[in-house]
């Protein structure tokens, strides 16, 4: 409820970081899903191809995340803001990296479970 004086909002990697962040979320929510059809939760065996769609779209997801939190950090001192606000972005961009990262490690784990699927798919041919 700020009124944005300094043009802040306005600048091109505020509205990058803006519009990548809400579908990288959506990716996140879809690649859930896919990664909760897969894994074995409920299931004998696992999907171990659903499992590794899964990991790939998280991977990009992660990919998604980290590219305009890296590229907000590297404009931050060009940024026209306020030096009051400096320690909540500064916790902005630590969660930022540290989720991407995570999500990055996650989604490339479960794309691993390809190579079983592939294993799978020689075995019965």
């Amino acid at each position: 409820g700020l009124a944005d004086a300094l043009g802040y909002f306005s600048l091109q990697p505020v509205q990058v970081a803006k519009g990548l962040m809400i579908p990288s979320l959506v990716v996140t929510v879809l690649g859930l899903v896919v990664a909760a059809l897969g894994v074995r939760c409920w299931q004998e065996e696992p999907h171990y191809l659903l499992a590794g769609i899964s990991g790939t779209i998280l991977f990009a997801s992660g990919l998604m995340s980290l590219i305009p939190v890296a590229w907000y950090n590297h404009y931050l001192s060009a940024l026209p803001a306020p030096a009051a606000n400096a320690q909540e972005v500064g916790y902005s961009l630590v969660l930022g990296y540290l989720g991407s990262c995570l999500e990055l490690i996650g989604g490339f784990s479960l794309a691993l479970s390809l190579h079983q699927s592939c294993k799978e798919c020689r075995r019965t041919k």
